[in-house]
Parts: structure tokens; C-alpha cells; sequence
């Protein structure tokens, strides 16, 4: 059977509208954000959930401490439930960022491709990646902010 570059277009333009609901979870304007409290420290789990209804978990764990309040590494993870997992792990000292290292990413659906970790500002880290799922593919990633006593972690 030979196809015409008019079948094989609108084929894929009605997948794409199809599956294009399941896509708004890379494009939602109203991320939430999770404040991670430096001064309680520990592990902290947020429960969140996008504009869209899907289901994100955000893991900040502490790896090191002083006696200073804030002072030590933390690990970022921030979790589309089934969908992409990805974080990395701050160094935190004066209530600032002093440095962002350790990325990593897993697709539970999808792939994950052209990562790219950098140290913003002394306040602001980012792991950007490029999230494909069919013909479709997304910019996103994972943002922390430090203000005050609070370690912020939201997407891209």
C-alpha cells in the first residue's frame, strides 16, 4: 500500500490532537511551587497537583548539616507521577545556592534528552531537559529558588 505525504500528515496530526490532553502536563502556565522549610530541615514530602489534575510529588531530603540553620546539601526531586522523575542535589551556605551537581532523570513514559544543569544565580539552580513522548516534545525541568529560610522547587 503507498501512502501520500497528505495521509501520513493528517495521520499523525489527528494522533497528535488525540493525544494532545496527556501533553499539557509539560505546557501548564500554574506550576506549583513547594517550600521546602531549611529551618525544620530533615526530609520534606510535598503532595501537589498542577492546573491540569496531575498528580506531582517533591522530595527535598537533607544530606549534611551544621549547627547554622540552612547551611548543607539537599537533594531536589520533583515527580510527575508516571510520567518523569528528575532533580539534583544544592549545596546550601549563607542562605545561598553556592552550587548545583548530581542531575539525573528517569521517563516512566517517554524519553528524557539534551540535559543541562546550571547554577543561575546564588539563589536560583536549574536542570533543564528536553521531554519527548511520541512526536511530541516539551522544554521543562526543575527550578530551586532559595529566599529566606525556605528552599522553593518548582518545574520549568
Amino acid at each position: 500500500m503507498k501512502c501520500s505525504r497528505k495521509t501520513i500528515f493528517a495521520t499523525m496530526l489527528i494522533f497528535a490532537l488525540l493525544f494532545s490532553n496527556t501533553m499539557t502536563i509539560c505546557a501548564s502556565e500554574n506550576t506549583p511551587i513547594a517550600s521546602y522549610d531549611l529551618e525544620a530541615g530533615g526530609t520534606q514530602t510535598f503532595h501537589l497537583e498542577d492546573s491540569d489534575g496531575n498528580e506531582i510529588i517533591v522530595t527535598v531530603e537533607e544530606l549534611t548539616g551544621n549547627s547554622r540553620v540552612s547551611n548543607g546539601s539537599y537533594k531536589v526531586t520533583y515527580e510527575y507521577l508516571n510520567i518523569w522523575e528528575a532533580g539534583f542535589t544544592v549545596t546550601v551556605s549563607g542562605n545561598k545556592i553556592t552550587r548545583a551537581y548530581s542531575p539525573f532523570h528517569l521517563a516512566s513514559s517517554g524519553s528524557i534528552s539534551n540535559t543541562s544543569l546550571t547554577l543561575n544565580s546564588s539563589s536560583k539552580a536549574t536542570y533543564k531537559f528536553l521531554y519527548k513522548w511520541g512526536i511530541l516534545s516539551s522544554t521543562t525541568g526543575v527550578v530551586a529558588t532559595i529566599s529566606g529560610t525556605e528552599l522553593k522547587v518548582s518545574k520549568l
